[in-house]
């Protein structure tokens, strides 16, 4: 995950040229500020245009939104889970839209040297409205893709490596829709539980399916072992 002080100063090593009288400081005790929830802004009007985003919810991994206009915004994403810094995957959400606003997102921290987005891959997107009015769900979409080196180190090294951008555009259709943006079609753990529900709850299906817990998750949610075959031979069930 980058930090902002990552951003500036890499790995920390900037602390060491500080004078005295700056680190000092740095422990002095600082009046109290103000709490703030960074994590939400608050429109000025019914004219501000800025785009609301929000990735709290399964799978979702957006870290950081920063707004260059109205019609860009720089954006960090969370690390894959059980990698050592690697980063691929988003899912974030955008509201307050506007009809026919096209808007530049950029992805900032991506290892990578190169992707599959520069390789006429789309970004999967969802919208809300036109899902309920055209019935269209997950689709591909996006466009003035690309895929590159942005210059910025991961520290600051002389031989650190630079990180890479995704950076694409995308033309909202509807007024204050809610639109999804992600790598690829996501399916959570919950479509999963769903799935093996509704299996579970078809006679014919389920007969050829057993399912018992394996283990647990290191957050304590059940890793079940499924066995798909036929119920002739019962050995295949032990």
């Amino acid at each position: 995950m980058i930090r902002k002080r990552e951003l500036l100063y890499g790995d920390g090593s900037q602390e060491n040229s500080l004078s005295p009288r700056a680190l000092a400081r740095r422990f002095m005790p600082q009046p109290e500020k103000p709490k703030l929830d960074a994590q939400i802004y608050k429109l000025k009007d019914e004219n501000d245009k800025t785009l609301l985003f929000e990735s709290r919810f399964e799978s979702g991994n957006l870290y950081l939104s920063q707004k260059v206009s109205d019609n860009e915004y720089n954006l960090l994403m969370q690390n894959d889970v059980n990698t050592q810094g690697h980063t691929q995957w988003f899912f974030f959400q955008v509201r307050n839209t506007r009809a026919k606003n096209k808007v530049r997102f950029n992805i900032l921290n991506y290892s990578k040297p190169d992707s599959l987005f520069n390789y006429g891959m789309k970004v999967s997107v969802y919208s809300e409205k036109k899902a309920q009015e055209k019935q269209e769900g997950w689709h591909k979409d996006g466009n003035e893709i690309s895929y590159y080196q942005n210059g910025i180190r991961k520290d600051i090294t002389y031989y650190s490596k630079s990180y890479f951008s995704l950076t694409f555009t995308y033309e909202f259709a509807y007024d204050n829709d809610i639109v999804y943006f992600a790598y690829s079609f996501p399916y959570t753990y919950s479509d999963l539980r769903n799935d093996i529900a509704t299996i579970e709850c078809d006679a014919e299906r389920s007969s050829f399916m057993t399912k018992k817990a394996l283990c647990r998750t290191l957050s304590g949610e059940n890793c079940d072992l499924l066995t798909i075959t036929s119920r002739e031979n019962t050995e295949n069930f032990a």
